[in-house]
């Protein structure tokens, strides 16, 4: 019978001289997670779009009221839309900006708590010298 000779292959490992951790609380989790779901700053860029698309309608209504003109209609209706998506768009905007920055500062808070140094002895999980998430 042949014999199988396997060579287990060299493990290198690396690690930093010192790790940081940061325990948050739920609440800044909740908003950490939820930033990126925020679905305004597309939103207002739709708007804007759109805003866009009846930029035209508001000219007109411009034109005819500083020539002192009659002023259509569906020129009138159409420039009170490119005014509601104007207003859509720049409140989007501004909300959207409002929850960046807080992500920002919630970050930078959590960045800015002092670091309380460990001892660098190993600690067993479960043991009565440490706590329940096995840090002495």
């Amino acid at each position: 019978m042949a014999e199988l000779n396997f060579d287990a292959p060299t493990i290198a490992l690396s690690l930093p001289t010192q790790i940081e951790m940061h325990m948050i609380q739920n609440w800044e989790l909740t908003t950490l997670k939820e930033g990126g779901k925020d679905r305004s700053f597309e939103i207002a860029l739709a708007t804007g779009g759109a805003a866009a698309g009846f930029f035209q309608n508001a000219l007109s209504v411009a034109r005819s009221v500083y020539s002192k003109e009659m002023v259509a209609m569906s020129d009138l209706l159409l420039a009170t839309v490119f005014v509601v998506f104007v207003t859509c768009s720049v409140v989007l905007l501004l909300k959207s900006r409002g929850l960046s920055s807080k992500i920002d500062e919630i970050v930078e808070e959590i960045k800015a708590r002092p670091i309380q140094k460990g001892s660098s002895q190993k600690a067993k999980l479960g043991s009565s010298e440490t706590s329940p998430i096995g840090v002495p």
